[in-house]
């Protein structure tokens, strides 16, 4: 029963096409099977608003890419740069001091090139590049990771540097770990004891350099705003051998809830539903 009304339904749909009814179209066909289907009711159609030309656009972070070679072959560089746009002077200072900070690694560079020329017995080719990856971006703060990449011609192998950026919008500044936490409050010892149980359960206890985890400032240094916790990368061989990376630690805001400062960019994610992703 169910297969002959369907094969009458697709008959009828057939035959109104020919005679020009309207099937081009949701709202067309809403109403070709209300007239074939007695008892169909079609649902409201919501009707989307044009795009408000006045209407201010959100801050965004694209990416721009160079590349540069020397005459003499013996460097490469390979840039990937964030550039802020739709922020203001807030913009204009994270772009100002982006091109600052690639500008003095990329000048020291090619200074140890030319070190580098002087004690080698031939030339080869050195490389540097920098790329990124965004964590966070919204109308109020840009958190980012600048992986650096550098090889020196001759070297066992290349050599990476990890800088992290988080970027008030609303304050134009930078902000260090310190800042999204309650002065005096114990964080740094809830983020050096949580790490050290994921990367034991991760990499094993054997695997872990100690003193790449002690609760210091300069061991947590590098970390970034995420929707899901706060991002803490470690250098290579501060806290393992060379072969396991740089490794990361996502630690959930929940568990460090109680130091976070109730004015600064972390306490967004302390609510249950956040929407401003």
């Amino acid at each position: 029963m169910k297969h002959r009304l369907f094969a009458r339904l697709c008959l009828s749909l057939a035959l109104l096409t020919t005679l020009g009814c309207n099937l081009s179209t949701p709202i067309g066909i809403l109403r070709t099977l209300s007239r074939l289907l007695p008892g169909f009711q079609p649902t409201a159609t919501a009707t989307l608003s044009p795009p408000d030309p006045t209407a201010t656009p959100l801050p965004q972070v694209y990416q721009l890419n160079r590349v540069e070679e020397s005459e003499d072959g013996t460097y490469r560089i390979e840039i990937n740069q964030p550039e802020l746009v739709n922020a203001g002077e807030a913009g204009a200072d994270f772009n100002a001091m982006v091109e600052q900070l690639l500008v003095t690694q990329v000048e020291y560079f090619k200074a140890n090139v030319i070190i580098q020329q002087d004690t080698q017995t031939q030339a080869g080719l050195s490389t540097y590049s920098i790329d990124f990856i965004l964590y966070r971006q919204d109308s109020r703060f840009v958190s980012l990771l600048f992986i650096e990449e550098i090889y020196y011609f001759g070297a066992a192998h290349p050599g990476r540097q990890h800088y992290p950026l988080n970027y008030s919008l609303t304050e134009a500044r930078f902000y260090e770990l310190a800042d999204v936490f309650l002065p005096g409050s114990p964080y740094i010892y809830t983020l050096a004891e949580t790490a050290r149980q994921e990367l034991i359960y991760s990499l094993g206890a054997d695997a872990i350099f100690e003193s790449g985890l002690l609760a210091v400032p300069e061991n947590y240094a590098r970390w970034n705003i995420t929707p899901n916790g706060l991002l803490i990368t470690f250098a290579e061989y501060q806290v393992t051998a060379y072969a396991n990376g740089a490794p990361q630690v996502l630690i959930p805001y929940s568990v460090l809830e109680p130091y976070i400062d109730p004015d600064g960019p972390l306490a967004f994610y302390l609510t249950d539903s956040p929407s401003d992703f």
